[in-house]
């Protein structure tokens, strides 16, 4: 589903309380939220209530919310909870950052239809994108595993959209030069394709 089916969706409800495009809504985005949810709590039960939460919430103030984006609206919030749930458990009232959050990847598999990338270097891949700093791995993972804008990102994770690009940067050149074609213009824009796509 696109993000402009999702957005009528998200009217329907607002505007019209449609419990059917609720029910749509809900089936359609509750596992991928979870997962996200779970990216940061790794607990089952608290990443469903967290996205149970959200869902309800959203229903509940759906004519007192102007949503434009619904994809951006429902991430950030579980981001937000998430946060807050992990806040909950620390000690003495720690805040927890971004980069204090652990997130793993699914790992890339070899494709055969980007050539320039071998099956050795997906395994160097997947060991450098380990390395790299949680920032880096939360923004590939909304990139990559959830197909997200720069700009989405940004707004889900509250941070600049260059800071997005920046982090992606990064991680781009680090895992070139662990690969060592940090040289190799044509093979960066392989991994890149590779990374991102």
């Amino acid at each position: 589903m696109e993000t402009k089916e999702l957005n009528e969706l998200s009217r329907k409800i607002c505007k019209e309380d449609d419990e059917i495009a609720f029910s749509k809504l809900f089936n359609y985005l509750y596992d991928r939220l979870y997962v996200f949810a779970n990216k940061f709590v790794q607990n089952k039960e608290s990443s469903e209530d967290i996205v149970a939460d959200v869902f309800t919430k959203f229903w509940i103030g759906r004519k007192n919310t102007e949503i434009r984006n619904i994809l951006n609206y429902l991430y950030t919030s579980v981001y937000n909870a998430s946060v807050s749930h992990l806040n909950n458990l620390t000690l003495h009232g720690r805040q927890v950052y971004l980069q204090d959050i652990e997130i793993e990847l699914e790992e890339y598999t070899f494709n055969p239809e980007v050539e320039m990338i071998s099956n050795e270097e997906v395994t160097k891949i997947n060991k450098a994108v380990a390395e790299l700093p949680n920032q880096c791995r939360m923004i590939l993972f909304l990139v990559r595993e959830n197909n997200m804008k720069y700009k989405e990102v940004a707004q889900v994770l509250g941070i600049s959209q260059k800071t997005v690009e920046n982090q992606i940067n990064i991680a781009l050149k680090k895992i070139a030069a662990y690969l060592q074609i940090e040289t190799d213009p044509i093979k960066q824009k392989a991994l890149f394709v590779f990374m991102l796509a």
